[in-house]
């Protein structure tokens, strides 16, 4: 984990409650998955961020999960995976990401 990254989120938002023994993150080969998944490369702040705090976040970013990546047992899981994905942006109207 990232303490430097963790310090820095709680010192700008401090009011936020964390549990630093929750946070968890991606490991190499997870965030191999998602570059292959999403037809991505993922470098810099992304994979710290991923790396330190990408499948649950302690409360920095409410109690739900992280989901970037879900391993899935199939190709059909995949792809299904990614269709939600799109549809949560459609129904959030961001359709310039849906490319």
């Amino acid at each position: 984990m990232s303490i430097k990254l963790v310090e820095y989120l709680h010192s700008v938002y401090p009011e936020l409650p964390t549990d630093v023994s929750y946070i968890r993150g991606y490991s190499d080969e997870d965030i191999s998955n998602v570059e292959r998944l999403y037809y991505i490369r993922i470098v810099g702040q992304l994979y710290d961020f991923l790396k330190c705090m990408g499948r649950y976040s302690g409360g920095f970013f409410g109690d739900d999960p992280l989901v970037f990546y879900q391993n899935q047992e199939t190709i059909r899981g995949d792809i299904l995976f990614q269709f939600g994905g799109k549809e949560e942006l459609a129904s959030l109207q961001w359709h310039d990401l849906l490319k």
